[in-house]
């Protein structure tokens, strides 16, 4: 173990007079962060695929690899990705509460449902009261033209 944490050691320090591709790797990893703004500017698609291959190529616990991975290229997708969200977040939440409660009759199966809603909501409620921005649009996705023109007064 100690051997190689010396290895593990010598390998990322900045140090080495021949770097090995770990130390490389490492060295990359260690200086990452993150950026939260940006400058609207597409990616070049050979520049996607590989950062897609490599995503789709990270370890996971148990190989499960639990992720999504959601490509947008227009600006029009975003509203469509979030409130699909939501219609998950109202989907997940009735299914729990209808499990724990086990309705019998309609009524009470319907009553869930709108608890189910009313929590996808809540959470859609509270995200546009911290960003001071609406999430999901009251526009139909299938107007391009005015759905790209409310995002583009969004930004």
């Amino acid at each position: 173990m100690a051997a190689a944490a010396m290895l593990f050691g010598a390998c990322c320090t900045k140090q080495c007079d021949t770097p090995s591709i770990s130390g490389v790797v490492m060295e990359n990893i260690l200086a990452r962060k993150s950026v939260r703004s940006y400058n609207g500017d597409s990616i070049p698609a050979d520049v996607m695929e590989n950062l897609l291959r490599a995503a789709m190529a990270a370890p996971s616990g148990r190989d499960l690899r639990p992720w999504q991975i959601v490509v947008m290229t227009d600006k029009s997708q975003y509203e469509t990705v979030f409130e699909g969200n939501f219609n998950m977040l109202a989907e997940v939440t009735t299914t729990a509460i209808s499990r724990s409660r086990q309705p019998e009759t309609f009524d009470e199966s319907r009553n869930i449902a709108i608890e189910g809603g009313n929590v996808a909501g809540s959470a859609r409620r509270e995200i546009e009261q911290r960003t001071g921005q609406p999430v999901v649009s009251a526009l139909n996705a299938t107007d391009k033209l005015a759905l790209d023109t409310s995002i583009d007064s969004m930004d």
